[in-house]
């Protein structure tokens, strides 16, 4: 039988937000953004000069980084097994290179979090709390810049704890049906972890976990943003075969670079327990 998988190679947050193409030259690329904005205003009076500013634009500086990893198999092994051992080891490599790919994306957002991002539920249990932190942090993320949250992140921890809110009748707030009255709703079993709480895309990666938050970990928080404040570039290079006839051996390797930078932080804020940055 086809060998059996306990791992999917899900990586939800790098789909949500779309890998784009990395420029080829270098180890590093600018990504320009607009750094100071122009002025309109009415004038004052005929004749009167009218209103400016300064229109600039400063650089994002995105690192590339080599993703990789190698396997070392007998020609024996090849031969012998069935299933191919040497399919699995491939499919396994690219199951791994998904997870630390998506795993770097969560680093990096929680390298670029800081105080100013941060809106404290002091209990998640509480519907009403939660409910009224996610849109005072999305009136935040909007008063930047008009841009509202389209996208929420969390672990699958704090995806079932949003599943479990209930309501004072014991009605879930967020219900697997879709009534009129619902805030969204949070399918649970074989269609895996999705939602849409109070119009958002509900985004659950295993891949958020131990990364440093201030004093907490990734885990602990909601992660609520707009699409368009990080983005993530990949060339993926695929897979290397290389044979060794003076020890019978073949030894894959699979590779890629990617990158993942924080463009707008302004755009980030995170709901969760109170931590020190």
């Amino acid at each position: 039988t086809p060998v059996y998988d306990d791992i999917q190679p899900l990586r939800p947050i790098v789909s949500a937000l779309g890998p784009r193409s990395m420029p080829a030259a270098g180890s590093t690329f600018l990504r320009p953004k607009i750094a100071n904005h122009s002025s309109v205003a009415a004038q004052a009076n005929e004749l009167a000069n009218a209103a400016t500013a300064d229109f600039d634009l400063s650089n994002v500086t995105v690192t590339k980084k080599t993703f990789a990893g190698s396997l070392l198999l007998s020609e024996q092994v090849i031969d012998w097994s069935t299933p191919s051992m040497l399919d699995a080891a491939v499919n396994d490599l690219a199951i791994k290179y998904a997870l630390a790919t998506e795993d770097y994306v969560v680093d990096q957002l929680a390298a670029g979090i800081t105080n100013s991002q941060e809106v404290v539920i002091t209990d998640i249990t509480d519907p009403e709390e939660v409910v009224q932190d996610l849109f005072t942090a999305a009136a935040a993320i909007a008063a930047t810049g008009n841009y509202f949250p389209n996208i929420m992140v969390v672990s699958p921890a704090k995806w079932a704890a949003l599943g479990g809110l209930v309501d004072s009748s014991k009605r879930p707030v967020f219900p697997t049906i879709n009534p009129q009255n619902a805030g969204g709703t949070m399918p649970a079993g074989v269609t895996g972890p999705s939602g849409n709480p109070l119009g958002l895309n509900l985004i659950v990666s295993n891949q958020v976990g131990s990364q440093a938050v201030g004093n907490k970990t990734a885990t602990e928080y909601l992660w609520l943003m707009n699409s368009r404040a990080i983005e993530c570039y990949e060339s993926y290079k695929g897979f290397i075969r290389q044979e060794e006839a003076q020890n019978l051996s073949v030894r894959v390797t699979v590779r890629g670079y990617f990158a993942a930078e924080i463009i707008d932080v302004n755009m980030i804020r995170i709901l969760g327990p109170d931590a020190t940055f």
